[in-house]
């Protein structure tokens, strides 16, 4: 049975779900393939989470992501990408290039007008 690598980060220093920026070596974990963020302080999706290359799963929901960088469209593998309640205000053109299982609306962020 192939093994299966998850992570959730949150920062305990200031209590569950403070976790304000995704560190920088994250990219270290190129054969992560699912990332749980959800529920905490995140602006943004920094470049460095394009280096993990293995990452089926991403959950940034309910965080203050207002900027998604366009390394995102380099994780061919990405099947999941939660982004609800955050404050995108559009939908960039990084995250329409995606090769997504879009299931539900609740995937993308409902601000964008999103129709899945």
């Amino acid at each position: 049975m192939p093994r299966r690598i998850t992570a959730s980060l949150y920062q305990n220093a200031d209590g569950p779900n403070a976790l304000e920026d995704i560190p920088d070596w994250i990219s270290a974990f190129s054969e992560l393939e699912e990332l749980d963020l959800e529920n905490n302080k995140i602006t943004e999706v920094p470049a460095t989470v394009g280096q993990l290359t293995s990452l089926r799963r991403l959950n940034l929901a309910h965080n203050r992501i207002m900027f998604v960088a366009p390394q995102l469209a380099d994780l061919s593998n990405l099947r999941v990408l939660r982004l609800q309640k955050n404050k995108l205000s559009v939908l960039q053109d990084c995250l329409e290039n995606l090769s997504l299982d879009v299931g539900s609306p609740s995937i993308l962020p409902t601000t964008t007008g999103y129709k899945a």
